[in-house]
């Protein structure tokens, strides 16, 4: 144990990460849901290549 947290700030931060992992997860999986699917997006994303620049590295 580096920090002397003890066995409690080993959990605290687990229990965290948990949370941070489940939000991370639910908004990806509404921002899917939101544009219609994984495919559906991503084509949308293809679809608009013709507006990027041409001079970026």
């Amino acid at each position: 144990m580096l920090s002397g947290e003890g066995f409690g700030g080993h959990v605290h931060r687990c229990l965290q990460g948990t949370i941070m992992f489940i939000g991370m997860a639910f908004l990806l999986l509404m921002t899917y849901s939101h544009l219609g699917g994984i495919t559906i997006s991503h084509q949308s994303l293809t679809d608009m290549a013709h507006l990027v620049p041409g001079n970026l590295p």
